[in-house]
């Protein structure tokens, strides 16, 4: 039978599986490898070290990319020249200097996820499935990461979270009586981390698990049986987000909902978003008073979000990055270059747009953020075009450019190479020139001599 699948390009709200481009045998498309994609992402670091498998995988692609024949989109080929060029930049700002040596390796390895991820994509692009199995992988792994966090919020002294700690925690702390960064800020400012090294992780980390879960319901909103997953994953992401106790999480579903709201016109979609930020800014109200550590942050965003509940202590007169953003601007040269390998002289936490401006100022700033931006136009152009994803990923780059003023978005392990990596996969799932060609058009040669229909595939 042939394929009836078609796909329907440009409209607002309609959406459409494009067909794929044929693959040849010896790489044919597996959703283990999507499965495991999504998964090396959240493993635990190498014991007794800082590094963790997404690192590792990237570095190692980024390696064996040069001895691969590949095909590249135009999208691909600005965002890796554009990215080396940043990343060269940054390697050029950082390494001459006093600076620990692993500092640097730190802050470059960051300044290079979305070169390192395209590197990652690019040498398993030809194995990948379609972008659902990967969608449905992030789901169902964010489900026991949130369990955790709620299981911090519930029993924060329990030993097994000492394990998680040791596992995931990130760089050890030698002037407290803790751990680990994470470990710190659940003992002593009650904020749950679930198996990353901050609050603000597990904030943003929710916000995409909240973007990819409404719109995967949104795709198989007649399939009750298929719905059940991005509703559990939704709801457990409202909840991870609550006791995160980041103000970024709030902002970051009510700006990444409101792009989704904004890009689709669909009402059942629409009774699920407006659920959504309902259920994120309403479940705070049932905790137990409002003057705790939980539902600090939503008493300040959602009670009276000014300029001093939200970002005061950041850039206000007492602010802890004003120094930073006073000691940037004085100067031509440092406005311009950053200070390099001198960041350890300022404050530059918490800010995704500062943090690039102290290692490479204005330069690094328009290099970096940049690749940022070229992605952006790509998935506005494949959403015109029809594409789900692609509207999906915007909301998410909206939301984290704009949550970036006061987190460093960008700068995030595990995360950032999980939304670059589900870019650049958005972005291949849909060929605009593919689209316009009926699947049912299409047949395949076989190895006999036989032919068969068979759907694009890419």
């Amino acid at each position: 039978m042939m394929d009836s699948r078609r796909a329907a390009v440009g409209g607002w709200g309609r959406w459409a599986e494009r067909p794929r481009l044929a693959v040849a045998a010896s790489a044919r498309p597996s959703a283990l490898v999507a499965v495991l994609l999504v998964v090396h992402a959240f493993l635990p670091y190498v014991p007794g070290s800082r590094l963790r498998a997404d690192v590792a995988m990237g570095y190692l692609c980024a390696l064996l990319l040069p001895w691969l024949t590949l095909k590249w989109s135009r999208v691909e080929r600005i965002v890796m020249t554009v990215g080396v060029l940043s990343s060269a930049w940054c390697f050029i700002r950082l390494f001459p200097g006093e600076a620990k040596w692993m500092d640097k390796i730190i802050h470059f390895t960051n300044y290079s996820f979305i070169p390192l991820s395209l590197a990652t994509f690019m040498v398993w692009r030809r194995f990948l499935s379609r972008i659902e199995d990967g969608v449905v992988a992030l789901l169902v792994i964010s489900l026991p990461i949130n369990g955790e966090a709620l299981f911090q919020w519930a029993d924060p002294t329990n030993a097994f979270h000492l394990q998680i700690f040791s596992l995931f925690g990130g760089a050890n702390l030698t002037d407290t009586d803790v751990g680990s960064y994470a470990e710190y800020m659940l003992v002593y400012a009650g904020r749950c981390t679930g198996i990353f090294n901050g609050m603000h992780a597990l904030g943003t980390f929710n916000v995409i698990i909240i973007i990819f879960a409404l719109s995967y319901a949104a795709k198989v909103s007649g399939s009750l049986r298929k719905s059940v997953l991005p509703a559990v994953a939704g709801t457990f992401a409202v909840l991870g987000g609550v006791v995160a106790a980041s103000k970024s999480f709030y902002f970051g579903v009510a700006i990444g909902v409101g792009v989704l709201l904004v890009l689709r016109r669909m009402s059942l979609t629409n009774a699920l978003l407006i659920g959504t930020v309902t259920g994120a800014f309403g479940i705070p109200q049932l905790i137990a008073g409002s003057a705790n550590d939980t539902t600090e942050a939503y008493v300040e965003v959602a009670g009276h979000p000014t300029f001093e509940n939200t970002l005061d202590t950041r850039y206000g007169s007492d602010g802890f990055l004003t120094p930073t953003v006073n000691a940037l601007t004085e100067n031509v040269g440092s406005m311009l270059f950053g200070v390099g390998s001198n960041f350890g002289q300022l404050v530059m936490a918490d800010s995704a747009y500062l943090s690039t401006a102290v290692i490479g100022g204005l330069v690094l700033l328009i290099l970096f953020f940049g690749t940022v931006l070229a992605l952006v136009r790509a998935l506005w152009a494949d959403y015109v075009q029809g594409s789900l994803w692609a509207g999906s990923c915007l909301a998410m780059h909206v939301a984290l450019l704009a949550i970036g003023v006061g987190i460093p978005t960008y700068q995030l392990g595990r995360l950032t190479p999980l939304a670059a990596i589900m870019t650049f996969w958005a972005l291949h799932d849909w060929l605009p020139e593919a689209a316009k060609l009926k699947a049912s058009e299409v047949t395949v040669t076989l190895s006999g001599g036989e032919t068969a229909d068979q759907p694009l595939s890419s």
